[in-house]
């Protein structure tokens, strides 16, 4: 499941790997979205023109307004698989920066900040918002004093060794565990909520 919430962007059990750096963790859909949605668009276009066809060789032209609805359906299903097929989130952590680079059908959100501007590594509940309910999602993020500059390096349904793991990525990056800011984001239509390219 990928959380996209707050300006973090992570795959619910996916971590940064903590090896020679640079390090790459790449976020995209799971294979279900990729090929499930395209697929089922598909069918349901290739289903909506069968009708139509078979309403046209009949005569029964009055009623093509409804496979022409089932063509519009089809069409954003399909334009929602695309979406999920092309879309990944992938940040890369250097010696001494953090680069993220966002690919899909729109405009790739591409940012770089110093390493060195980063607060330090810090253990933070994400608050998932699911329908009329919400829970804490585990995380531990590279905290920033700018929110959408946050970073997610770990992230899991249980806080079962966190605080262990956030000592471990403390000492890898060469920064402290501290506490993680709270922020107030900005509204999505406001500027302020864009994200930052350094």
């Amino acid at each position: 499941m990928v959380i996209q919430q707050d300006g973090l962007i992570f795959r619910v059990g996916k971590r940064m790997p903590m090896g020679e750096r640079p390090v790459r963790l790449v976020t995209a859909h799971s294979l279900f979205h990729r090929v499930i949605w395209p697929a089922f668009g598909m069918l349901w276009i290739m289903l909506a023109l069968g009708l139509a066809f078979d309403m046209l060789k009949s005569g029964e032209t009055w009623g093509l307004l409804m496979p022409g609805v089932f063509l519009v359906v089809g069409f954003f299903l399909l334009l929602f698989g695309f979406r999920a097929l092309l879309w990944s989130h992938t940040v890369t952590l250097s010696s001494d920066a953090v680069r993220v680079a966002e690919r899909g059908t729109q405009t790739g959100k591409d940012w770089q900040e110093p390493l060195a501007s980063y607060r330090g590594v810090a253990p933070f509940n994400v608050e998932v918002k699911r329908e009329n309910r919400a829970f804490p999602m585990p995380t531990i993020v590279l905290d920033h004093d700018d929110p959408a500059l946050r970073i997610v390096l770990w992230s899991s349904l249980s806080s079962k060794r966190r605080d262990e793991t956030c000592r471990d990525y403390a000492a890898w990056l060469g920064l402290p565990v501290v506490e993680a800011l709270r922020h107030k984001l900005p509204a999505e239509d406001d500027d302020r909520a864009a994200v930052r390219r350094g």
